[in-house]
């Protein structure tokens, strides 16, 4: 174990993950981002004394505070569970995929912060850094080459 918590994924040589796989793993997280925010959303629009949170969330009428809170959690789905201590999120576990650093090892808090601030990037200029995995000799993306991460076959 490196300072950083850090887990060995795999001795040996790592087998890359398939683009299918990982398009797979994308859509199950954003199905478990958006059930979880709607919920999330419901629960603190409750909490907060709103008559009837469901309409809060689909017109956007909460708080700024509640979608900061909703923005903070997902993007903590993202970088705990991809960080040093836990492994894959929901999406890569069903996809039986994970997220490395290029040493083979669970990536570091700074790197999963990193690939997740990325690819917000990736996602909003038309998918185009998600895209770079389809011309890529390594099927990375531009948030796993800035990350410095690679997308393996769990074992």
């Amino acid at each position: 174990m490196g300072d950083g918590g850090e887990r060995p994924v795999k001795s040996g040589a790592m087998s890359r993950a398939p683009i299918r796989s990982r398009i797979f793993a994308w859509f199950m997280d954003a199905l478990v981002v958006f059930f979880g925010s709607v919920v999330f959303e419901l629960v603190l629009g409750g909490l907060s004394g709103m008559a009837n949170p469901i309409f809060s969330v689909a017109g956007l009428s909460m708080g700024a505070g509640i979608y900061l809170l909703n923005a903070v959690a997902v993007a903590a789905y993202f970088v705990v569970l991809r960080g040093p201590r836990l492994g894959p999120t929901l999406g890569c576990s069903a996809a039986h995929i994970r997220v490395v650093s290029e040493s083979g090892v669970q990536p570091a808090y700074q790197q999963s912060v990193l690939r997740f601030l990325v690819s917000i990037v990736s996602t909003m200029v038309i998918f185009l850094g998600y895209a770079m995995a389809l011309v890529d000799p390594q099927g990375r993306t531009l948030h796993d080459r800035i990350a410095k991460t690679i997308v393996v076959k769990a074992q």
